[in-house]
Formats: structure tokens, sequence, C-alpha cells
């Protein structure tokens, strides 16, 4: 009976000590699973995995995944300047401005005196204007300066300098008459801010210019105040539809000032005008 026992509790302990080491393996088969199965999913889809970690650790991955993106998809800052377009027009090529004597056409019309002979016609600006003694002719000027960098084309101003009632004439410019025909006072002029100035009107479609030159010098015409407004409502209409910015004779912002400052010399002129007659 002693040993009958004995074997009874030997076979006890032998099967509790078989069933805790078969536990230990399935938990070893357990740990191994989940540890497989986490790393598959990092493999896969780090944002996913990730949104479950405290303290924002999905939003720092999907920072540095955007990072990424955007270092491969953004070229380098040399590249970026290196790409950069120059300036299409050199400050040599532009025009520097328009003085009272420049627009004298006394000269160029005595070489055309065949052509004025053809005339029905003739035109008011065609004889230099003679000034009482003491007063200098004062030139107006605005500018029109295109916001595209390639500047305007030659089609696009030739269409909107007709529809203004400005036609192709003396010295390779546009001119607004008095009269819609081209006949009359010129009330002022448009030139190329392009060296030297004048437009080629048979080849309107092969211009790029960076802008366009409206001036007049008073005096001129009858209504000097009115030609003037016609100038500055003209260049405003060019620079809208062309998109263009009306600008100073230095090529800087057109303030209120600046167009009081304008008118106020042409009220000047018209005074004194006024006295020298009167003498």
């Amino acid at each position: 009976m002693v040993i009958v026992g004995v074997l009874l509790i030997f076979a006890v302990l032998l099967d509790a000590f078989r069933r805790v080491r078969e536990e230990r393996r399935s938990g070893v088969r357990i740990s191994l699973g989940k540890s497989v199965g986490k790393a598959a999913d990092v493999d896969d889809d780090d944002i996913l995995l990730n949104s479950e970690l405290p303290n924002g650790g999905a939003r720092a991955v999907a920072r540095d995944l955007y990072k990424q993106v955007t270092q491969k998809s953004t070229p380098d800052t040399a590249q970026v300047e290196h790409e950069a377009p120059e300036p299409a027009y050199d400050d040599d090529d532009l025009i520097d401005g328009i003085s009272a004597e420049e627009e004298d056409h006394s000269a160029i019309l005595a070489e055309r005196e065949e052509l004025d002979d053809l005339c029905d016609e003739p035109q008011a600006d065609t004889q230099k204007v003679t000034l009482p003694e003491g007063i200098e002719p004062e030139m107006f000027v605005l500018n029109v300066v295109a916001r595209d960098p390639a500047g305007f084309n030659g089609e696009d101003i030739l269409h909107i300098l007709l529809a203004c009632n400005l036609r192709f004439g003396e010295m390779d410019f546009f001119h607004r008459h008095e009269q819609e025909t081209g006949r009359g006072t010129i009330q002022f002029s448009v030139a190329n801010m392009m060296q030297p100035g004048v437009f080629d009107i048979d080849n309107m479609a092969d211009l790029r210019t960076p802008g366009l030159v409206f001036f007049r010098t008073f005096p001129g015409p009858k209504n000097m105040m009115q030609a003037f407004d016609y100038m500055l409502e003209t260049a405003k209409a060019v620079a809208k539809n062309l998109n263009g910015d009306v600008l100073d004779e230095s090529r800087s912002m057109l303030t209120r000032q600046t167009l009081e400052h304008a008118r106020s010399r042409i009220q000047d002129l018209e005074r004194r005008l006024m006295a020298a007659s009167e003498q």
C-alpha cells in the first residue's frame, strides 16, 4: 500500500509538471504572435499604428511624412533662384523721357512739305506755335506700364488705341485729335516706351513693349485742361484693358497730389497766356 501511494503521488506531480510546461510554451507562442503582428502593422501603415499613441504621436508622424513629401516635390532654394526669370527689359532700352523740344514737329514737317501739299485741310499742329515772351512750353507726361514682365502685345495696343479714337500719324506716334476723323489740333500723343519711342505700324504683331508714354506740350489745344483730362482718362482705359498701371512722368505711383499739381500748372499757364494776350 505504501508503494502504491508513492506511485500515485509521483503521477500527480508529473502531470502537474507537464501542464505547467505546456502553459509556458503556449504563453511564449502568444507573445511571439503579438510581436509579429505589431511589426507587420508598422511596415504596412505607420500613421494608423501611431494614431493609438498618446501625446500626439500620430500628428508627429504625419508631419514627418509631409516633410518628406514636400522635400521631394519642392526644388531646392538655389534651384528656384536659378530658374527665376530675368527682367524682360533693361533700363537702357527705355526712353529717358520726352521734352518739349522733342515734340516740336517743325523739322520733320519741313521734310514732308510734299505731303502737306496733298492735304485738303492743314493740321493745326503743323505750324510751330509762337509763344509770348517769357512763356516757355510745358510738357505733361503719363506712363502706362505693363504688370506682366513680358510687356504689352502690339496688336492689343493697336486695338485699344484705335478704340480710344487715336490715329497713327506724325513721327510714327499715335495721336488723339480734336476730331475723330484725325483732323484738328492734337490733344495728346502716345509713344512706345522702348527706344527710339516709335511704332512700326506694319509690324505691330511682333511688338512687345514694357509700356506706353502719353504726353502733350502746352500750350497747344484750345482747352488745355480738357486735353489733359482726355489724356488721363485714355491712359486709365488703356491700363485697365491691357492690365497695366498708370504712373507719373518719373514712373512713380500716380497720386492725387501729382494730378492736382499738374492741373495747377495748366491753370497757371492759362493765366499767364491770358495776361500776355492783353498786353
